[in-house]
């Protein structure tokens, strides 16, 4: 009787202790070998990717490094317009617009040398969003670099 007992409590601890360790090591291994994929986009090229709800105003900021393109999305996911503003590191605006419910915009802006230097810049550009009435709104912006 005590032999038994030994062997079930032991086989017990045992396919306890298994079972929580291989519990936690899949998930995390599938995380980091798997990253995700965003519509085509590698993580690597993915600089921003966030949806935002917001009262009045609000803004975005992103890091970008010279070299690669620059490909801008924002969209209007709130029930009222809005107008955006994307500001350059130095201040300069690069770009603005005005978005209706629903509406989104791509801007794509091109890195090059010659024969005068491209307008973007190494550094943290900021993505300005306001609506008129200070009422609430929502959008998505994503942001990647480019191959040239």
């Amino acid at each position: 009787m005590k032999k038994t007992l030994f062997s079930t409590t032991a086989a017990f601890v045992l396919l306890g202790s298994a079972s929580s360790i291989s519990y936690a090591s899949p998930m995390n291994l599938t995380t980091i070998k798997n990253p995700p994929v965003i519509s085509g986009v590698t993580p690597l090229d993915l600089i921003k990717d966030e949806h935002t709800n917001f009262n009045g105003e609000s803004s975005s900021r992103f890091y970008y490094t010279t070299g690669k393109d620059l490909r801008i999305f924002l969209k209007n996911e709130g029930s009222t317009s809005f107008s955006y503003t994307v500001k350059l590191p130095n201040g300069d605006v690069l770009d603005s617009g005005n978005l209706a419910p629903g509406q989104q915009v791509t801007e794509n802006h091109y890195w090059y040398t010659s024969p005068e230097p491209s307008p973007l810049q190494t550094g943290n550009y900021t993505v300005y969003i306001r609506n008129s009435d200070g009422s609430y709104g929502s959008y998505w912006i994503a942001v990647r670099s480019l191959e040239s």
